[in-house]
């Protein structure tokens, strides 16, 4: 009996304990600079990968909220009204962030011979970045940083996005047909 009775005590400490760990708040993610990630725009909510529309800042009212690889939400921003980037005279919601073709229409983007394009499609909320030059390393590099500025996510929320990165034949025969990510996401390629 008493044998029994330490067991069922023992078995409620373990359950109390197991509580405790579950339930008990934990403070939000921070970038790597220290910076609560909901600053950036990102709220993180404890219980669940699906973010929920940060409180309204005047700088968060410039945002536009688009849907991840995780099922949540991510608020980039406003990137319409971004110098930068231009919709595709072509496609109707389709958008060039930098570096992209000269399609006839002269914009302050547009060349001849771009290092890499980054393109975005309103309408699936996906991403097409190609690596056009080589050094393919360092084009990536430079895409994934002018990506990331020009929409206002920290590196480690890139991740999230849905999107490729790819590099056609003329460019490298080997890594054509891969998706070979951004560089420090998981299962990202070395280049």
């Amino acid at each position: 009996m008493k044998n029994l009775l330490l067991a069922l005590i023992a078995a409620l400490l373990v359950a109390g304990a197991a509580g405790v760990y579950i339930f008990w708040p934990r403070p939000a993610p921070t970038a790597t600079d220290g910076t609560p990630l909901s600053s950036f725009g990102v709220n993180y909510n404890n219980q669940s990968t699906v973010e929920t529309e940060p409180a309204q800042t005047q700088t968060q009212k410039n945002t536009v909220a688009i849907s991840d690889v995780k099922g949540g939400t991510l608020y980039i921003k406003n990137f319409k009204t971004d110098p930068s980037v231009v919709e595709d005279s072509s496609n109707t919601g389709h958008y060039y962030f930098g570096y992209h073709y000269n399609t006839g229409a002269s914009d302050t983007t547009s060349t001849d011979d771009p290092p890499y394009v980054i393109e975005y499609n309103e309408k699936t909320q996906f991403f097409s970045i190609a690596l056009l030059k080589e050094p393919l390393k360092d084009n990536r590099e430079a895409a994934q940083q002018f990506l990331a500025a020009h929409i206002g996510l920290p590196k480690v929320y890139l991740c999230r996005l849905k999107y490729t990165v790819s590099v056609p034949v003329r460019v490298n025969p080997i890594y054509t047909g891969t998706d070979v990510g951004f560089s420090y996401c998981p299962g990202a390629v070395q280049l």
